[in-house]
């Protein structure tokens, strides 16, 4: 099979597993951006810049049917630790060069299949909600959302730990992808 058609396999289903994770699906975004690295296996730092308009358009979609039901007083909590691990994962982007990019992706697909783990396994039982949760929690999103694309399991996992109403969950997701995904336009264009 040619090279560009497995490119052309591997990121339509990238795309594909991304849409199922924007409706809800848990742990179809691990896959898509483990998708999306194969897809761009010759520079797997190119899979994290490919994948941020496949997300902006399902965040657009997101924020308009959502935004009414955020949590703001949630997210202004999360937002500063995410800021931090923006940063870190900025950082690392800045660093790391082509398929570097490989081990720490392979690094954030098997954390965020342990998120999703505990998620499920706390799904009934109680989580801490203090600070230091927030601020783990906001860290590991914001460096797996800018080195990867890659926070969705951790964030379900804060925000189930919340007990939020479904509509308030969605919001309050839909407004924290938008933002942290128009925010890493910048740096990513950055980086080339």
């Amino acid at each position: 099979m040619p090279a560009e058609w497995t490119f052309y396999i591997f990121g339509g289903l990238a795309a594909v597993f991304m849409g199922f994770a924007k409706t809800g699906m848990p742990g179809t975004s691990v896959l898509a951006v483990a998708l999306m690295a194969q897809a761009f296996r010759h520079n797997a730092e190119l899979s994290v810049g490919a994948m941020l308009p496949i997300l902006l358009v399902g965040d657009v979609v997101a924020v308009v049917c959502y935004w009414r039901h955020t949590s703001w007083s949630r997210l202004g909590r999360l937002f500063p630790a995410v800021s931090i691990g923006l940063a870190i994962g900025f950082g690392v982007l800045h660093v790391i060069e082509g398929n570097e990019l490989r081990p720490v992706l392979g690094l954030l697909v098997a954390l965020m299949f342990i998120a999703e783990l505990l998620r499920r396994r706390f799904n009934s039982g109680r989580v801490p909600q203090g600070r230091v949760f927030t601020s783990g929690v906001g860290v590991l999103a914001g460096f797996g959302t800018m080195a990867g694309n890659a926070a969705g399991p951790v964030m379900t996992l804060y925000l189930l730990t919340q007990e939020l109403p479904k509509d308030r969950f969605m919001g309050t997701c839909a407004v924290f992808f938008f933002t942290v995904n128009v925010i890493k336009v910048v740096p990513y264009t950055l980086e080339g």
